[in-house]
């Protein structure tokens, strides 16, 4: 298995590291909040330069409130997407269910979307690539 450059340690190694780590004596998180995800999310926004960054527990949740801010601002209920992304394939429509918008699939080719399978004719609150 490719390790991606990543130090491989023993199980011994990695609990001598959290032990030695300065985190151990900081609270629990509960719910996404506490004092290490609002330093995570700190970090992350100096990082990115903006004013502030959210740290979500799971991806779906974190696309639901985007494509939910989008719909906002652009006062539409349909966003683009490939037929093949997450959502689409492992979701059952929970974007239609929960939110109440629709997917636009600019293509039904096995391949992610790109430019040229957009027309002005699509508008859409958003576009989601994964």
């Amino acid at each position: 298995m490719k390790r991606l450059g990543l130090p491989q340690f023993s199980a011994a190694d990695w609990i001598n590291r959290i032990n030695d780590s300065a985190y151990t004596t900081a609270s629990l998180d509960s719910y996404s909040e506490g004092e290490l995800v609002l330093e995570l999310e700190q970090r992350i926004a100096k990082l990115l330069n903006k004013p502030a960054a959210l740290f979500f527990s799971k991806g779906m949740t974190a696309q639901f409130c985007m494509l939910k801010v989008a719909e906002s601002r652009a006062q539409k209920q349909r966003f683009i997407m490939s037929p093949y992304s997450h959502l689409a394939v492992d979701e059952e429509q929970s974007y239609n269910h929960l939110l109440g918008m629709e997917a636009i699939y600019p293509t039904n080719e096995p391949r992610p979307y790109v430019a040229a399978d957009l027309n002005d004719s699509i508008t859409a609150a958003a576009m989601l690539v994964e």
